[in-house]
């Protein structure tokens, strides 16, 4: 089995909310060690551009792996992206799992206001009331928020790039840095594939100020890339940012992942925070709804989550067919990246299939994927 992964390498600083610093090679670099450590036996084809500054790096940290093919990374003499994640959040935290919702605010470069939202955050705080997500208006923090600034050096990749991988299993594109891939690209490669084909729409969602800070906005042209995808793989806000400029209730964003469903796209996999995720799956025509449960930790660092809980879902969906599973293990496997900080500390998702069936608990019992599949009206 071959996976390409397409998609942006950064290189990371994160300041956690004591002002402990970290730094680490990050981006698709997540998604492809996920791989590697989940499944020895697959072959993990990463295509990217990384700077000669940080090639040596990479490929020392790819090295220990047998299974990844680099010969789709490209060197590139401007440099390789950085960004960094500083993180403001309660203590009073119990679990996380997958990619939450950011809070993040600007004006891009070509001068326009971008809406300033904070909402959910990647952890669960308790005693804190819900906040509401007003456009144009920052309201009080729910359980605190990430801001990120990006230096942007690297070129998008081209279908020249992309074009020796058509032939994968899988080819998963994670729009690390929003402009990763252009959309006639994404296009192109769904034209010429057979791949099943996996889109994180991840920082499609985020514009660029001209200081480099990230802030929400609305995706333009969106159905492009759920059209161009088997699996679509958002957050709340992402979700939400498809359709409008505010975070949409649950309810509506049951009726959004449906409309997402209905260009084209097999499934879409929300992912919650520490609310877990809910995997919406078109079957004969209706769309069906499985709730996934999070992976109780002590979080440390959620960089990263979203990255391994897209790589875990699309390994185990292309084992077994099965979105509840699938939906388990990138949870298990979320969850456990939440407990180290950095790119160097991945191997701990090794352990996320034995803990893949603590998700759902007993399989006879309320919490089996089963019984809380649902038929959205």
């Amino acid at each position: 089995m071959k996976i390409a992964v397409l998609g942006t390498i950064n290189y990371d600083t994160i300041i956690a909310d004591d002002g402990r610093s970290t730094s680490s090679l990050g981006g698709i670099v997540y998604n492809v060690l996920s791989l590697a450590y989940l499944d020895s036996r697959i072959t993990i084809c990463p295509v990217a551009w990384v700077g000669e500054d940080r090639r040596a790096e990479l490929f020392d940290l790819f090295a220990p792996h047998a299974n990844i093919d680099t010969s789709g990374i490209r060197a590139n003499p401007s440099g390789t992206n950085e960004n960094t994640l500083v993180y403001r959040v309660s203590r009073a935290q119990r679990s996380v799992a997958a990619s939450g919702v950011e809070a993040v605010s600007g004006t891009d470069r070509s001068g326009e206001s971008g809406t300033e939202v904070l909402s959910e955050s990647r952890t669960e705080v308790l005693g804190e009331s819900r906040t509401e997500v007003l456009s144009g208006s920052r309201t009080e923090v729910l359980s605190g928020s990430r801001t990120e600034v990006l230096s942007e050096r690297v070129p998008q990749i081209s279908y020249e790039m992309a074009a020796p991988f058509l032939d994968a299993d899988a080819i998963l594109l994670n729009f690390i840095s929003g402009r990763d891939v252009d959309g006639e690209v994404v296009e192109a490669i769904r034209r010429d594939t057979d791949a099943v084909v996996a889109i994180d729409v991840h920082s499609l969602s985020l514009g660029i100020a001209a200081d480099g800070s990230r802030f929400p906005r609305r995706i333009e042209d969106w159905e492009i890339y759920p059209r161009s995808a088997d699996i679509v793989q958002c957050n709340a806000l992402e979700l939400s940012l498809l359709f409008g400029d505010r975070l949409l209730a649950d309810g509506a964003l049951d009726e959004a992942a449906r409309r997402v469903l209905g260009t084209g796209a097999r499934v879409v996999a929300l992912t919650l925070g520490a609310r877990g995720s809910i995997v919406f799956e078109m079957r004969e025509r209706r769309a069906i709804r499985y709730r996934v449960p999070p992976l109780e930790v002590d979080a440390v660092d959620t960089t990263g989550c979203g990255d391994t809980y897209g790589a875990a879902f699309m390994l185990e969906y292309l084992r077994t067919g099965d979105v509840g599973q699938a939906g388990a293990l990138a949870s298990a496997a979320a969850g456990l990246c939440a407990t180290v900080s950095g790119v160097e500390g991945m191997e701990v998702v090794r352990s996320a299939a034995t803990l893949q069936e603590t998700i759902f608990g007993e399989r006879d019992s309320d919490t089996d994927p089963r019984r809380l599949e649902e038929q959205i009206p």
